[in-house]
């Protein structure tokens, strides 16, 4: 019998629940991994900054001026300054 004429009994369901359930996998997977990460972050510190930058206007040579930056910790673990220096 030509080969061309053979009918072989391709079932493919198996095959389709089994693919449908690694997605179903990867995908609990991805999410787990998701929710883990918002979580590690959230409770990292976050500095947080009312301003990011403040204008001085005309400055007059030689004097002195200076400016305050309110900023918050939005983690919920310890915020650690170490250095702080101009931009």
């Amino acid at each position: 019998m030509p080969a061309a004429s053979v009918k072989k009994n391709r079932d493919f369901s198996h095959v389709r629940f089994d693919v449908s359930c690694n997605i179903i996998k990867k995908a609990a997977l991805a999410s787990i991994i998701v929710f883990s990460c918002a979580a590690f972050f959230e409770s990292s510190p976050s500095i947080v900054f009312d301003a990011h930058e403040y204008d001085f206007g005309p400055v007059p040579e030689n004097s002195v001026q200076s400016c305050v930056f309110i900023f918050r910790n939005k983690g919920a673990k310890l915020l650690v300054i170490d250095k702080v220096g101009a931009g």
